[in-house]
């Protein structure tokens, strides 16, 4: 699991779309306040991780909503 900080600290925000087989949901650090995405493959059933992500990419992704959501976490999922 990536970590942000030493006394890393998840509180949720917002369901952010699934695709692929992987859940997003977007949080932030309640330590250092990093954004984060958590990533879960229910198939897997381990306990997901973490990725840090910027201002640009929370944004944007607030503003989207369905299918349009859907697409742009699964193209953001396919660079990681």
């Amino acid at each position: 699991m990536q970590k942000c900080c030493k006394n890393q600290r998840w509180k949720y925000i917002a369901d952010a779309s699934h695709a692929d087989g992987c859940e997003f949901t977007y949080g932030i650090c309640a330590s250092c306040g990093v954004h984060l995405i958590h990533l879960y493959h229910a198939a897997i059933g381990d306990e997901g991780y973490f990725e840090i992500v910027d201002h640009a990419f929370i944004d944007k992704m607030l503003e989207l909503k369905g299918k349009e959501l859907k697409d742009y976490m699964r193209e953001w999922y396919y660079t990681l």
